[in-house]
């Protein structure tokens, strides 16, 4: 089985802050999968417990983008794929 490391961008207009996150699709791939479903991604402070203040969703502008990087994972996990790959843009 192939391995697919998934870097996500993610950057806020106001306060011009940009955070970066690599996520592992072959042992989270059903971050992916509900993403994909949901085209949400939702937020907290690790200082707020879950629920309390401090939390965000954000809707995904091109929620096709989501299901066409949750193809190309799935392609790239395939055990006959010997190669590596990455998707960026989300």
């Amino acid at each position: 089985m192939g391995n697919v490391f998934v870097e996500i961008i993610l950057t806020f207009s106001v306060g011009n802050i940009s955070e970066k996150f690599v996520i592992n699709a072959k042992t989270d791939l059903e971050f992916f999968e509900v993403l994909a479903n949901t085209s949400m991604l939702v937020l907290n402070s690790p200082e707020s417990p879950y629920g309390q203040d401090n939390v965000i969703a954000i809707q995904l502008p091109r929620p096709e983008k989501a299901h066409d990087a949750l193809e190309i994972i799935k392609t790239g996990l395939m055990p006959k794929n010997d190669l590596d790959g990455a998707v960026t843009g989300i």
